[in-house]
């Protein structure tokens, strides 16, 4: 998605991604689209669900 993003649209595709694995399991995730799977991970995101990675700037060099 390059548009600016918006609340409701993304809801709504990371739920019908949702939907469509809890209806068909692992085929159900085969039926993703890639705009499903960005709303799935940018609402998992935002949610606090997941804590992001460390950037390699912020990694502590341990003298390699």
């Amino acid at each position: 998605m390059t548009e600016r993003l918006n609340l409701a649209p993304t809801i709504r595709r990371a739920r019908s991604a949702i939907d469509k694995i809890d209806r068909y399991g692992h085929r159900g995730i085969t039926l993703c689209s890639m705009d499903e799977i960005e709303a799935m991970a940018i609402v998992a995101a935002t949610s606090g669900l997941m804590a992001p990675q460390p950037t390699l700037k912020e990694m502590p060099n341990d003298g390699v």
